[in-house]
C-alpha cells in the first residue's frame, strides 16, 4: 500500500466524543486519526467521576467507507483512574458509546449496515455486498452480527395466523405465527408440536381470533389453551381436501373416464387448464435421475475408474456397471403390457359349451386340457362364473375410440371443483362427456355445490349439503362430512368471517426462500432472526 497523499483536509466525518487530528488517504484505504475529547470521566463500577489520568491507548475500528473507500479510526484514548479506594476497579477507560461500543471492531454505524444487509441476503451474499460497498467482513462475522440482535417486541396479537414449515418436506416440519391484523411475522416455533403451541398460546391471553388449517394438532392447541378465541378455518384447504377426497373417489370409477372422444382443437386465446398427472411428473423425474447416474458412470469410467470401483461407489453389481457403459443413451422404460391370459385361446369354446348347457367346471377343464389346456381348474371356474353374471369369459377394457384422449382422476378432478365457466372449450366438452354418466354427474352436483357455498360464504347451505352427501353412495364424500363434523364451528366461522389464513401463506413462502438462500446454514436461531427482523 502506497501513501497517495497526506494532507488536512475540510471534510471532517461525524465523530461524537472525538477530535480529528489529520487524514492520510491511500489507493485503497482511509486512515483518520483523531483523540478523545473528554477531560473527565465516571468510574461504571461507582460511578465517582475522575479528572485523573493514568495512561492513555490506541483502538482502531471499522468505519463506512469515504468515497468509495475503505476507511479506518485510529483513536487515541485516556484511561482514568479511579480515586475511590473502596472500589474494585482501580482504572478505566475513555467511553464512547455513540461511535463504537465496548470491544467492537467496528463502529455502531458500521456494524448496522453490516447487520441490515445481513438480515436481508444472509451470510455469504451479504459478506461478497459488504465487500463490494467498502466493508469488508467475514461470512461468519455477518451471521454473529445477526444472531446477536435482541428479539424485537411486537404488540400483543389480537388476530392470530396458524400455518406449518418444513424444515424437510415429509419429515420435520415448524410452526409459523403471524399478526393478521400486521400482516408480519411474530414468532416462530421449531416444531408443530401440540405442547409447544399450547405454551405460546398461554403466554398471549388476549387473542381474540386464531385461522388455521384443519391440522389436528393445531386444533386441540388451540382449543385447550385460547378457549377464548374463535377459531376459523382457512377456505382454501378446505376447497384442497375436497379436492383429494374427489380424486380417491374417482379412481374407483376410473373405466369411466377411461377415454374420451376426439375433442375439437382449442381456443389458441384461452388459458389452458393445468392438470399435470403426479404418477406422470414422477416418471419423467425417475427417467432423468437414471439419465443423470448414467452420465456420472460415463465420467468415471473416463477419468480412469475401475469398473469395481464405480459399482462400490454406486453400491450396485459390476454388471450392472458394465450393461450401463455398454448403452450410448438411456431410453425411457417401456411400459407394462397385460399379456393374454391362458384361458383367451380357448374363449370362443368355453362360450359354446356355456351356451350349450355345460356348467360343471372340472368337465369343462378336463375338455379344455384334452385341447391342449395348461391352465388349472379355478381358471375355469372363474370363466364360468363371469359367464352366468352375464360377463365375457376375459376381462377386456372398453375400446379406445380413434384419436382419443385419455383422462385419469388426477386430471378429472380439476373439472370437478372449478367453475365451468373458467374451463376452456376443451375441458368443457370433456366435462360433457363425464356427465353422461348418472353417477358421476351426482358427484359432480355435490362437488360444485361445496365449492360454490365456500367460494359465496353461504353458511346457511352447509347443513344441507352434509346431509345430502352422507346420505349419497360416495364412501370418501361421507369421510369428508365426517370430519367437517369433528372441526364444525371453525368451518362454519370460515363461511362468515372475512379472515382466512391467506396471508400466513405468504410468510411461509418468503420463509422458505429465506431458509434456501442460507446454503444450509440455516440454524433455528438465524432464521428466527432474519424473519422476526424484516428490512
Amino acid at each position: 500500500m502506497n501513501e497517495t497523499s497526506q494532507h488536512q483536509t475540510t471534510f471532517t466525518p461525524d465523530l461524537p466524543g472525538l477530535e480529528i487530528d489529520r487524514m492520510i488517504v491511500f489507493e485503497q484505504q482511509v486512515i483518520i486519526y483523531a483523540h478523545g475529547t473528554a477531560t473527565e470521566m465516571c468510574c461504571p463500577d461507582c460511578e465517582l467521576p475522575s479528572t485523573r489520568i493514568h495512561s492513555h491507548y490506541t483502538r482502531c475500528p471499522q468505519d463506512l467507507p469515504l468515497s468509495g473507500k475503505q476507511a479506518r479510526l485510529h483513536i487515541r484514548l485516556k484511561r482514568f483512574r479511579c480515586d475511590n479506594r473502596l472500589c474494585n476497579r482501580r482504572t478505566f477507560v475513555e467511553a464512547l458509546p455513540e461511535l463504537v461500543a465496548f470491544g467492537s471492531q467496528r463502529t455502531q454505524r458500521c456494524s448496522l449496515i453490516q447487520r441490515l444487509l445481513g438480515l436481508a441476503l444472509g451470510g455469504e451474499c451479504g459478506a461478497r455486498v459488504l465487500c463490494q460497498l467498502g466493508l469488508p467482513v467475514s461470512e461468519d462475522t455477518v451471521l454473529r452480527l445477526v444472531r446477536r440482535m435482541p428479539t424485537p417486541e411486537f404488540p400483543e396479537p389480537r388476530l392470530l395466523g396458524i400455518d406449518d414449515w418444513a424444515w424437510r418436506k415429509g419429515t420435520r416440519y415448524g410452526t409459523v405465527l403471524c399478526d393478521l391484523e400486521r400482516h408480519q411475522i411474530i414468532d416462530i416455533l421449531p416444531d408443530r408440536k401440540r405442547n409447544t403451541l399450547k405454551a405460546w398460546l398461554r403466554q398471549h391471553p388476549d387473542i381474540e381470533l386464531i385461522t388455521r388449517d384443519r391440522n389436528k394438532t393445531y386444533r386441540e392447541a388451540a382449543t385447550h389453551a385460547a378457549p377464548q378465541a374463535q377459531q376459523v378455518a382457512d377456505r382454501w384447504h378446505l376447497l384442497k381436501n375436497l379436492r383429494d377426497k374427489l380424486q380417491i373417489q374417482l379412481r374407483l370409477y376410473k373405466k369411466m373416464l377411461h377415454w374420451l372422444p376426439t375433442l375439437p382443437p382449442a381456443d389458441p386465446n384461452s388459458q389452458p387448464l393445468r392438470i399435470d398427472t403426479p404418477f406422470e411428473q414422477q416418471r419423467i423425474e425417475n427417467h432423468q435421475r437414471r439419465v443423470a447416474r448414467h452420465e456420472q458412470i460415463l465420467q468415471w469410467y473416463h477419468d480412469g475408474y475401475d469398473v469395481h470401483k464405480i459399482a462400490l461407489l454406486l453400491g450396485v453389481s459390476s454388471r450392472t456397471v458394465y450393461r450401463w457403459l455398454a448403452k450410448s443413451v438411456i431410453p425411457e422404460r417401456r411400459r407394462y403390457l397385460k399379456r393374454e391370459t391362458q384361458i383367451a385361446p380357448f374363449a370362443a369354446y368355453v362360450q359354446q359349451r356355456w351356451e350349450e348347457g355345460c356348467r360343471s367346471a372340472r368337465d369343462l377343464h378336463r375338455e379344455l386340457q384334452s385341447m391342449g389346456f395348461t391352465g388349472n381348474h379355478q381358471t375355469v371356474d372363474t370363466a364360468l362364473d363371469r359367464l352366468g353374471r352375464g360377463l365375457s369369459v376375459l376381462r377386456t377394457p372398453p375400446p379406445k375410440p380413434p384419436n382419443a384422449k385419455r383422462l385419469t382422476p388426477a386430471k378429472a378432478v380439476w373439472l370437478f371443483v372449478l367453475p365451468a365457466e373458467k374451463l376452456n372449450a376443451e375441458h368443457q366438452d370433456a366435462l360433457v362427456h363425464i356427465l353422461q354418466h348418472p353417477v358421476l354427474a351426482d358427484l359432480y352436483d355435490l362437488a360444485q355445490r361445496f365449492c360454490t357455498l365456500v367460494r359465496q360464504r353461504q353458511a346457511n347451505e352447509l347443513d344441507t349439503w352434509m346431509a345430502d352427501a352422507l346420505h349419497s353412495e360416495f364412501s370418501e364424500l361421507v369421510s369428508f362430512v365426517n370430519g367437517l363434523h369433528q372441526d364444525l364451528d371453525a368451518v362454519r366461522a370460515a363461511l362468515t368471517s372475512e379472515w382466512s389464513n391467506g396471508p400466513v401463506e405468504g410468510h411461509v413462502n418468503r420463509l422458505k426462500l429465506v431458509k434456501r438462500q442460507m446454503y444450509g446454514r440455516a440454524g433455528f436461531d438465524l432464521l428466527r432472526a432474519r424473519l422476526l427482523h424484516p428490512v
